[in-house]
């Protein structure tokens, strides 16, 4: 599955900071470079999915990295959901209030009450800022700091390949008309063709002399 997928990626991600310390440079904004030094919570994300073929920037555009465009965005599409996360579904926070403020990659643990996620831009622990960090972690966060959640399986159905058998079907190529046999154009004959064929036809005109019986029949 590709939210699984990218849990891996970003399990692999853990522990990586900003460069210099404090300045919201990430290798992260390689997608999208101009924006390198803004908050890149959302680049993150959108990096971490672009691993496996899924381009939220092209969803979203420039909308991809700021979460409450996210959050509207999933809404009209008809993914955005409140009740349970699966691998690699973005996870939306909101500290101390109903305003879109962070965003990271659910990695679900059915052994604790609290929710796990990969983040970027983010603090190690509960010190420190939680939407302006400076690195990668892993996180366990209370329900009540998460708004919902962009079901992502959904997002990368979109870019499965079609099976054969929903391909457009091939077109025949069009008949060719046979060419019309052309008609030997009719040469009209005149009367003398006509005698002359006939006389042609006559034993005479072979060579052969008449018998007194022919002669008779053509006096």
């Amino acid at each position: 599955m590709n939210g699984t997928r990218v849990v891996d990626i970003c399990r692999g991600e853990v522990g990586v900071t900003e460069s210099p310390a404090n300045s919201n440079r990430v290798k992260y904004w390689d997608v999208y470079p101009q924006w390198n030094g803004s908050y890149w919570c959302a680049a993150f994300t959108t990096w971490s999915w672009r691993q496996v073929g899924v381009d939220l920037l092209r969803e979203l555009g420039e909308g991809s990295f700021y979460v409450p465009s996210i959050v509207n965005w999933a809404k009209w599409k008809g993914i955005w959901k409140t009740d349970e996360a699966n691998d690699g579904d973005l996870v939306v926070y909101g500290f101390g209030g109903s305003v879109a403020q962070h965003i990271g990659i659910a990695w679900p643990d059915p052994y604790t009450r609290d929710y796990r996620a990969i983040e970027g831009n983010t603090s190690p622990g509960d010190g420190g800022s939680q939407a302006n960090g400076g690195g990668v972690y892993r996180r366990y966060r209370k329900r009540s700091h998460i708004l919902g959640w962009v079901d992502m399986a959904t997002v990368a159905s979109w870019y499965a390949p079609k099976p054969e058998s929903e391909s457009e079907p091939e077109q025949p190529e069009p008949e060719q008309p046979e060419p019309e046999q052309q008609q030997p154009e009719e040469i009209p004959l005149k009367p003398e063709d006509i005698v002359n064929a006939f006389l042609d036809s006559q034993d005479f005109h072979s060579g052969k002399q008449p018998t007194g019986a022919e002669e008779e029949g053509h006096r």
